[in-house]
């Protein structure tokens, strides 16, 4: 198990904190410390990928089913508290190759929950004020 600790600690000191590139730069290495083959490797790379077809639901979701009148927060903070605990068990214990890849798709979706939820409020300020759009935009687009 320390094989997978190190390339996902690794990977993510590279890249200066976590990230969604982070993690599927890890993924080839947990699989390698494991030591799975290579088609059961693509069925676990296809749960992990899951959170990126789940989008839509996502996003409908969230616009349905306000929690304490907050559409985006609170689907963001569960996501990311969901993400620090799978982070948590995969360093924090041994675990098998299948919590393992559960772990690694929780930190997917908090990766694609919080970037589905934070695009969806800014596309609405920016509808609120189209002048500044396009400032927003740029700002944005520095941050990446």
């Amino acid at each position: 198990m320390a094989p997978a600790v190190f390339a996902l600690g690794g990977a993510a000191f590279d890249e200066g904190l976590v990230s969604q590139r982070m993690t599927m730069r890890a993924v080839p290495y947990v699989f390698q410390a494991y030591a799975v083959d290579a088609p059961q490797a693509q069925v676990f790379q296809g749960l992990i990928m899951l959170p990126w077809a789940v989008k839509p639901i996502l996003g409908l979701g969230s616009d349905l089913v306000p929690v304490m009148g907050f559409r985006k927060g609170p689907y963001m903070i569960t996501a990311t508290l969901l993400s620090i605990g799978a982070f948590t068990c995969i360093i924090g214990s041994t675990t098998s190759l299948s919590a393992t890849v559960m772990c690694i798709m929780l930190i997917v979706l908090q990766f694609r929950t919080c970037d589905l939820l934070s695009e969806a409020q800014y596309a609405t300020k920016i509808q609120e004020v189209p002048n500044a759009g396009p400032d927003l935009l740029s700002c944005l687009a520095e941050r990446v």
